[in-house]
C-alpha cells in the first residue's frame, strides 16, 4: 500500500511554539513548513481517551513529479470539524498541477507505527484560504494558512469533531493552551516516536489581525510535522479549538517563535469552505 511505504520513508519536520511573554517584539521572518518532519517538543504522549486524541488526525501528503518520477512525502496534522471535514494548514493541502500529482491521506491513529487500511481515508477535495501567502504584513504576519480537506469513508467511532471556540473572551495573556501534533519530540537528536503528543503553554500575543505568536526559546511547543495541528483551550472541562498550528519564524528554527492561526478571525472562510464542499 502506497500509504505505508510513504510513511515509513518519512522524516518528521520541525516548527515550534511556546508563549512566555506578552510584550511586543521584533521578529526576523523565516517560514518553516512541514516537509521532512519533526514535532511537539517538551510534551507528553496523548492518551486514547483524551479529548485531544478524539479529534486530532495525521495528514500525509505525497507529491509525484511527472518530470523525473521523484516522489516526496511530508506529514502534517489536522483537526476534525465535521464528520468528513478536516481543518489543517494551507501549506499542508497542495493541489495537483501539470507536473505534479498530489495525493493526500487522513490517518485516524495516535500511533503512526501501527497502521492498517481501516485507519486511512483518501482526501477527495480541498479548499485553501484564498488569501494564503498573498496578503502578509511586513513581518510575515496574517498568512491565512488554513485549508479544509474533505475525505471519503466514515468517521471512526472513537473520533468526534472538535468544538470551535465561539469568541476570544477566555483567551488572554497567560491562559494555558494546548498544542498537539505527530512530529519531533527531541530537538537535539532530531527524532520522533511517531506518536500523538501535546504540550501546554501560556497563550501568546497578537501577530497581525489573525494570528498568535509564541516564544519557543525554552524548548517547548510545536515543531516541523505539527503544522495543521490543533490549539485547544480547556474551558471548564470542555476542550475548545481556537487555532491551527501554522509555521515558525526567526533564525533558530524551533527555538525562535511559532505562529498559530486564530479561528475566530477565520470564521467566514471556514463557513464558506464547508458550504462549498457541501458539508455545512
Amino acid at each position: 500500500m502506497i500509504f505505508n511505504k510513504a510513511l515509513t520513508s518519512l522524516a518528521f519536520v520541525l516548527f515550534a511554539a511556546i508563549g512566555v511573554s506578552c510584550s511586543p517584539h521584533q521578529y526576523q521572518t523565516h517560514t518553516a513548513v512541514s516537509g521532512d518532519a519533526q514535532g511537539i517538543l517538551g510534551g507528553d504522549t496523548v492518551a486514547s481517551d483524551d479529548p485531544v486524541a478524539r479529534s486530532t488526525v495525521a495528514v500525509l501528503v505525497t507529491v509525484l513529479s511527472s518530470v523525473d518520477q521523484n516522489m516526496t512525502q511530508y506529514l502534517c496534522a489536522g483537526v476534525i470539524i465535521r464528520a468528513n471535514a478536516i481543518l489543517t494548514a494551507a501549506h499542508c493541502a497542495p493541489k495537483s498541477d501539470e507536473t505534479h500529482q498530489v495525493r493526500i491521506y487522513v490517518v485516524f491513529s495516535k500511533d503512526l507505527n501501527d497502521l492498517g487500511d481501516k485507519d486511512v481515508r483518501n482526501v477527495i477535495n480541498q479548499v485553501v484560504h484564498p488569501d494564503f501567502a498573498k496578503k502578509q504584513g511586513p513581518h510575515g504576519e496574517d498568512s491565512h494558512d488554513l485549508a479544509i480537506l474533505k475525505y471519503t469513508g466514515t468517521l471512526p467511532l472513537t473520533y468526534r469533531p472538535a468544538l470551535i471556540i465561539p469568541n476570544d473572551n477566555i483567551l488572554t495573556c497567560g491562559t494555558r493552551v494546548t498544542l498537539a501534533g505527530f512530529g519531533l519530540s527531541d530537538l537535539v537528536s532530531s527524532t520522533s516516536d511517531n506518536l500523538l503528543r501535546s504540550v501546554e503553554l501560556p497563550y501568546g500575543q497578537k501577530f497581525g489581525d489573525s494570528e498568535i505568536i509564541f516564544d519557543q526559546s525554552n524548548g517547548f511547543g510545536a515543531c516541523h510535522g505539527d503544522s495543521g495541528g490543533p490549539a485547544f483551550v480547556n474551558y471548564n472541562g470542555t476542550y475548545l479549538l481556537w487555532g491551527i498550528i501554522s509555521r515558525g519564524v526567526g533564525p533558530n528554527d524551533c527555538l525562535s517563535y511559532g505562529v498559530v492561526s486564530k479561528l475566530t478571525a477565520q470564521a467566514s472562510f471556514i463557513k464558506d469552505a464547508l458550504k462549498q464542499m457541501g458539508l455545512n
